[in-house]
């Protein structure tokens, strides 16, 4: 495992190069899709950019490689509510909007 690719990833999510880092984890992942760190990182930056589906396959894959880890576990459970909370509000927002 590249612990240092995987560090220097996180510099550039810090240092706002998100698709660069998007790369770097995906490039971590691919060949060690058991690198659950990676993979879950990776989860939360395509959850940030609201790819639900991505996101909850890529914690899903942290979480086969290491069932208590709480980055996946937490990052799965926003990945599933996140699309549902979002349609709540539009939802309840549409409700209370007065009629025309």
């Amino acid at each position: 495992r590249d612990v240092a690719r995987y560090e220097a990833a996180w510099s550039l999510v810090r240092a706002g190069d998100v698709i660069k880092a998007e790369r770097e984890f995906a490039a971590l992942v691919t060949p060690a899709p058991g690198f659950y760190p990676a993979a879950a990182s990776l989860g939360e930056l395509l959850l940030r950019r609201r790819e639900f589906g991505a996101a909850a396959a890529l914690f899903e894959q942290a979480g086969r490689a290491n069932p208590n880890y709480l980055p996946a576990l937490v990052g799965r459970v926003d990945a599933m509510l996140t699309p549902v909370t979002r349609s709540s509000r539009t939802a309840t927002r549409i409700e209370s909007s007065p009629a025309r």
